[in-house]
């Protein structure tokens, strides 16, 4: 079991649940980001 999955279904009572949500915002966040590197050039204001 992840330390993720650990604290937060012994420690802090959230569930699989506010794993998952935390996880899923890690993954989100770091496609933005991936992104915003490949496509930097072409949103900038010409």
């Amino acid at each position: 079991m992840t330390n993720l999955m650990r604290n937060s279904l012994s420690l802090w009572q959230y569930g699989p649940g506010g794993a998952a949500s935390i996880v899923l915002m890690v993954l989100v966040l770091l496609l933005v980001m991936v992104w915003l590197k490949i496509f930097k050039d072409s949103i900038t204001i010409e």
